[in-house]
């Protein structure tokens, strides 16, 4: 019986649409060119970028999630940054955030590498 239930859940239309909803997802995030650059501010504490974020998706998305790890000189992974910009990026443009504020970073951070991590489909 219990195997009857678990074959029913998993070939369900519902766990489908939600295994496709995974998907699009993924694939929004892929189709998004982030390119940056940045500096320290503030007695070198904070770290301030300038984004580049290009939606080459073909829906209009929102709150873009961006991620930034930080390295020291030795490659060592020390610090992270995560904020999120509250906009609307229109499928095929372009949007400038210039002196972002990505908030305190580690005083010995040397590298920093940024990606989005998640968007949402303007609905």
């Amino acid at each position: 019986m219990l195997a009857l239930i678990m074959i029913i859940v998993t070939n369900s239309p519902e766990n489908e649409n939600s295994q496709q909803a995974m998907i699009e997802k993924i694939s929004l995030e892929e189709n998004i060119q982030l390119d940056f650059s940045w500096t320290k501010e503030a007695f070198d504490s904070v770290m301030e970028v300038d984004f580049i974020v290009t939606n080459n998706n073909s829906v209009d998305i929102k709150d873009i999630q961006i991620e930034c790890i930080h390295y020291s000189k030795s490659g060592t992974k020390i610090d992270s940054n995560y904020r999120t910009i509250y906009e609307i990026i229109e499928r095929g443009k372009s949007k400038q955030y210039p002196d972002f504020n990505m908030g305190f970073m580690h005083s010995q951070a040397v590298k920093s590498s940024c990606f989005v991590k998640k968007v949402f489909e303007l609905k």
